[in-house]
């Protein structure tokens, strides 16, 4: 018996990719006979059903929302593609390419005179899919579709990859009490079990707490800390809100609500996350700031953790190569290849980072809250930042990426002044390129041609944001 989802519980005869049945079917003019053959896929796949019966036949793939599913609750009733012929008539469907999933092809009588048992022939071939480049454009096709096309085949089994967008959520529910008028407030931990590379990240935070303008809240995770909340609003009650880049400015109210910005005095921002590793501890940390009767209670939080959207027809940057691939040429002295290159990674790649606190132009001078006053109040910054608390890049005054004694030579030599406002954004700072410049062979080198990319820019009639204004060649 194979009758499929017409059978209580549902029965269906297993066939796989270049299988061939021969079975049989009937029509008594109120009952007919129909058979269901049951494939599970695990790639892209392209099907052609072939039939030829002794009777009129129905043929079809049952229709299923979504594709796949393998589950007769998901059925609509209809068979897509479908296809009816006549005593003898070999016909047969052709599917689109179909995700990994269970599909059931199906044979039964297309009415018409009665029999009582006559014979059909079915046969199954399967076509493998894969990515389809046309320029940019991804889609899902077979090796012979895609270059009918034009287009460049990734490989069988490949994908047109997931869109950014869909993050991952990690919660919980702590119900912790935040103490009055301690520094160290409190803290709560969510572990990531998950290991993947952040492209965005939002946090979501719920509290019940009067007078919400005494708090700070911070997130921390892989030694780099965030500030969501700096003592924002007023008298205000209560918190309910995700913190998000992209978010909006906030409304002040009781409860403060919505996708907001974070609100630090730094302009730290999430995306200070990104391209970090996701796994590990992620953990907020929140301070009331007074000691009055305002109090208040961590009800619950979450991180929203985005992967990177993925095209592989999307034109991506060259890897950075430490020679020329391939050789320049061939020494002719030797008869050995002439490579050429360099022993460091170029500056970006050796230093993604950059804090919005750095472009302030007396930060470098120790005015770490960018005041124009080298006192106190950076002082206490430092010290916030000193190993092993979390690091701030806001007390790292040479932009080493740690804070330590160099930066406390740098407070102490304009304590109490206004220091000049020249210390060197980003666009003006030089930085290493490529060291060690050198070819492998006996030939001299003659010139030395240098150029700079962009990776990703790929805007036609205009020029990237970011231009070098200098080279130095020593």
């Amino acid at each position: 018996f194979n009758g499929g989802c017409n059978l209580d519980p549902p029965l269906f005869s297993d066939i796989n990719c270049g299988d061939t049945y021969c079975s049989t079917a009937a029509w008594d003019g109120s009952y007919r006979d129909t058979d269901w053959y049951e494939i599970v896929v695990t790639e892209y796949t392209k099907f052609t059903w072939t039939v030829e019966a002794d009777f009129y036949v129905l043929i079809g793939l049952v229709e299923m929302i979504p594709p796949g599913a393998g589950d007769c609750s998901s059925i609509t009733g209809f068979l897509d593609p479908y296809t009816t012929g006549g005593p003898c008539e070999e016909i047969s469907i052709t599917t689109d390419c179909l995700p990994p999933g269970t599909y059931w092809f199906f044979v039964a009588p297309d009415f018409g005179p009665i029999f009582d048992c006559n014979d059909y022939v079915a046969t199954l071939t399967c076509v493998p899919c894969g990515a389809c480049c046309i320029d940019s454009a991804c889609s899902i096709t077979t090796e012979a579709d895609c270059i009918s096309l034009g287009g460049d085949y990734v490989g069988d089994g490949t994908d047109c990859g997931e869109p950014a967008g869909n993050p991952t959520i990690y919660e919980a529910d702590p119900s912790l009490p935040i103490p009055n008028d301690d520094p160290n407030g409190m803290s709560h931990t969510i572990s990531v079990p998950d290991s993947f590379t952040l492209a965005d990240v939002d946090v979501d935070v719920v509290i019940d707490h009067t007078w919400i303008w005494d708090l700070t809240i911070e997130v921390e995770h892989l030694g780099t800390t965030v500030t969501l909340w700096d003592q924002a609003c007023n008298g205000e009650d209560n918190i309910d809100i995700i913190f998000d880049d992209e978010g909006n400015t906030v409304v002040c109210a009781s409860p403060t609500v919505g996708n907001i910005t974070p609100l630090s005095t730094f302009g730290e921002a999430l995306s200070a996350f990104d391209g970090m590793d996701s796994a590990g501890d992620w953990t907020i940390s929140i301070v009331d700031n007074y000691l009055y009767e305002d109090a208040g209670t961590l009800l619950h939080w979450s991180v929203h953790l985005d992967r990177p959207g993925f095209n592989p027809c999307a034109k991506r940057p060259v890897p950075h190569l430490k020679w020329s691939q391939p050789p320049i040429e061939w020494d002719p002295m030797s008869e050995t290849p002439v490579y050429c290159g360099w022993d460091e990674l170029s500056w970006e790649e050796r230093n993604p980072i950059w804090y919005d606190c750095w472009n302030c132009q007396t930060q470098c001078h120790g005015d770490a809250d960018c005041d124009g006053y080298v006192g106190d109040n950076d002082l206490t910054t430092l010290q916030m930042a000193w190993p092993p608390k979390p690091y701030s890049p806001c007390a790292d005054f040479n932009h080493d990426l740690q804070v330590d004694t160099l930066d406390l030579v740098i407070l102490q030599a304009n304590w109490m002044t206004n220091p000049p406002a020249d210390c060197p954004g980003r666009r003006t700072f030089w930085h290493l390129a490529a060291d060690d410049f050198g070819c492998l062979g006996s030939m001299p080198i003659t010139s030395i041609h240098w150029w700079g990319s962009h990776p990703g820019w790929e805007e036609p009639g205009s020029m990237p944001p970011d231009l070098p204004i200098a080279w130095r060649i020593g």
